[in-house]
């Protein structure tokens, strides 16, 4: 069995994720026609389908570096030889395309030839020093081969270096030269250490299984299952592993929006995994969202989504205000001390004072504290009281009282959270009355911005983290943020 290197089968197109790749060949001439650039935005993330996107094929596993964007796609490549999987589905090349210095797309180029397979190919990843490439592609060469192979052309991890003059030769990593099952979708960390991959061996938990590998001294070590807080019965497919130590995945097992989503997790200091967190749209869809790539600084990246009628490639920028102070939130309280240093005097008739507090309750004496249920006008009195007849001798005092809601963004957020735990938080409880159709931008205190009025996190660390969430008025651009502080513990 073959794994479905970018897993077209759950987008409705191919039922189950496997099936054996016994290759066939059509001649025949092909038109390429590429699509306009498409502007969606919602929640003020602007996203873009790129041009490099065909309506007669797939453009799938983006992944870019120094300005080249690296995907593959099932798009014709020959005019007149083409190989095609079992299920009539033309087979996947790597190609890449540079962005020029206005923003545009040069035209898409095949990829090095030296390490393509002449039939599936499915992934790049580069580590950030740009001296370690790894590709996902098929292990067979030879047509006869894969078709008379009970298990098809069975994908497989290439690792290529960079020598000072240009990349070297591709070598199969050693732990993916098994017979019977496939590796694919690999990527590698910024600094090179770790190897996040999917395989579907049938030790592992689900259909398609995360694993990671770590290089340890120039040898990677054998491969680790993430477990059942990554993993399902379902699939897990196409990792990245980022700079913030976040690591995204694609699951159709872990809940979310429909079909395949996107999600992060963040490895503990005891080796488990957080609770993955699922990306709000308009990244997920209804429909089948997968091979994210996100930029260092986390303002703009890369995903695929199956939302059209092929699985195109979008682009997306985080529409992200700057809040310059934000304040710790202020907690509300109606409660208050009253008190007067008491004027009246008299030696024959017994007294006391009482304040009225205009909202149906009294207290007795000088100093009395009192809580108001909440925000509203009020009329305070204090009145001197004959004890023998019940009844006011004299107002002594007598003035309004109005009490309002703090003007401000309110994070309500539970203050202590466990390592490796999703905490939700919402801002709900916020008192902005002139700010209509608001949105919440949160900073979580751990290099993590979510944006929405209800939002759900995991901390991968122990420690005092200070939260931080803004919103803007649409109309009048004025920016309201507040803060507050967080306990996770182990």
């Amino acid at each position: 069995m073959t794994l479905d290197l970018y897993y077209r089968f759950v987008c409705g197109r191919i039922h189950h994720p496997f099936y054996s790749m016994m290759l066939k060949k059509s001649v025949c001439l092909f038109l390429v026609v590429f699509l306009s650039l498409v502007d969606l935005s919602a929640q003020d993330m602007e996203l873009d389908k790129l041009p490099v996107n065909s309506d007669y094929s797939n453009e799938i596993g983006p992944f870019y570096q120094d300005s080249v964007l690296y995907f593959s796609s099932n798009r014709r490549k020959s005019f007149f030889v083409t190989y095609f999987d079992q299920s009539g589905d033309k087979l996947y090349s790597l190609y890449q395309v540079r962005q020029t210095p206005e923003g545009g797309w040069t035209k898409p180029q095949l990829f090095d030839s030296r390490y393509q397979s002449p039939f599936n190919n499915a992934s790049v990843s580069i580590n950030a020093a740009g001296n370690v490439m790894v590709i996902s592609r098929g292990r067979g060469d030879d047509i006869k081969s894969i078709q008379n192979s009970r298990y098809g052309d069975l994908l497989g991890i290439y690792q290529v270096k960079y020598n000072g003059k240009g990349w070297g030769k591709a070598s199969l990593l050693p732990f993916s030269k098994v017979r019977d099952h496939s590796f694919a979708h690999a990527s590698i960390s910024p600094d090179g250490r770790y190897l996040f991959f999917v395989s579907d061996d049938n030790t592992g938990i689900g259909k398609t299984d995360i694993y990671m590998s770590e290089n340890i001294n120039d040898e990677w070590s054998e491969p680790i299952n993430l477990g059942k807080k990554v993993n399902t019965p379902n699939n897990e497919l196409f990792p990245f592993y980022h700079a913030s130590g976040k690591l995204f995945f694609a699951s159709d097992g872990q809940g979310g929006f429909g079909g395949l989503d996107i999600f992060y997790t963040r490895q503990m200091p005891d080796g488990s995994w957080a609770d993955p967190v699922v990306l709000d749209t308009p990244v997920n869809s209804g429909s089948d969202d997968f091979g994210y790539y996100l930029s260092d600084d986390e303002g703009w990246g890369f995903f695929t989504s199956g939302r059209n009628r092929s699985d195109d490639i979008f682009r997306f920028k985080q529409g992200w205000p700057s809040f310059e102070v934000c304040e710790p939130q202020v907690d509300d309280g109606y409660c208050f001390t009253f008190y007067d240093e008491g004027p009246f005097k008299s030696d024959s008739v017994p007294f006391l004072y009482r304040w009225n507090f205009g909202d149906g309750h009294t207290g007795d004496g000088l100093e009395v504290d009192h809580c108001f249920v909440g925000p509203g006008n009020y009329r305070v009195t204090l009145s001197v009281v004959d004890l023998i007849q019940n009844k006011e001798m004299m107002v002594v005092a007598d003035y309004p009282l109005e009490l309002v809601k703090t003007r401000q963004v309110y994070i309500s957020c539970q203050e202590v959270a466990s390592v490796g735990k999703i905490v939700q938080c919402d801002a709900l409880k916020s008192w902005l009355p002139d700010c209509t159709e608001n949105e919440y931008f949160w900073d979580m205190g751990d290099g993590t911005r979510i944006k929405g009025e209800t939002i759900q996190h995991a901390y991968s660390k122990s420690g005092i983290y200070n939260i931080t969430c803004g919103t803007v008025n649409k109309q009048t651009g004025d920016k309201f943020c507040s803060s507050k502080q967080i306990e996770v513990t182990r």
